[in-house]
């Protein structure tokens, strides 16, 4: 990447940079398409309407993101509620060139070591809570996306602006 193609977003619970991908945003995009419909969807048993536009994440000394669910909020005096049409996460690690950037599943106890190649997917609400433990040394990349599925509650009567569709599967 290049200065001029990194998007910096601060927030103390969220430190990452997104790096646009160019000309491999369209190689990125069926990836995911298929990720989530021919391979997520026959496992969870439902149809991916859509997903949005995937992102690829730069996580550089110090890079982290807390805890959170990818769908849903909660506070100290409220129980968790969903916020967006979110039903499936899922992340793509690109690289190992880096320490520490583990993924905590917090309700598990469980710690999973990014790999090159490593598909993760997941529910999106509280179940999955999870945190990208901060880098420690060297440059974590991911590529992340979410999608909604047919027939679940909505909060939005419209999906996100970068949203792309799944169509179905042509029968033959």
């Amino acid at each position: 990447s290049t200065s001029d193609l990194i998007v910096r977003s601060p927030h103390p619970s969220r430190v990452t940079e997104k790096v646009e991908p160019g000309a491999l945003q369209s190689e990125i995009n069926a990836l995911v398409r298929r990720a989530f419909a021919d391979w997520l969807a026959p496992r969870w048993g439902c149809r991916f309407e859509w997903f949005e536009r995937p992102t690829v994440l730069r996580y550089t000394t110090g890079g982290k993101y807390d805890v959170h669910a990818d769908a849903e909020v909660w506070t100290e005096d409220k129980p968790p509620y969903r916020v967006l049409d979110r039903d499936g996460s899922l992340l793509i690690y690109l690289n190992d060139a880096f320490t520490g950037g583990e993924v905590s599943f917090v309700n598990f106890e469980y710690l999973l070591r990014p790999e090159p190649g490593l598909l993760v997917t997941f529910p999106s609400d509280e179940r999955y809570a999870h945190a990208a433990l901060p880098t420690t040394s060297g440059v974590r990349y991911a590529i992340v996306s979410w999608a909604y599925a047919q027939g679940r509650p909505r909060v939005h009567t419209r999906p996100p602006e970068h949203s792309i569709p799944i169509a179905p599967k042509e029968s033959k």
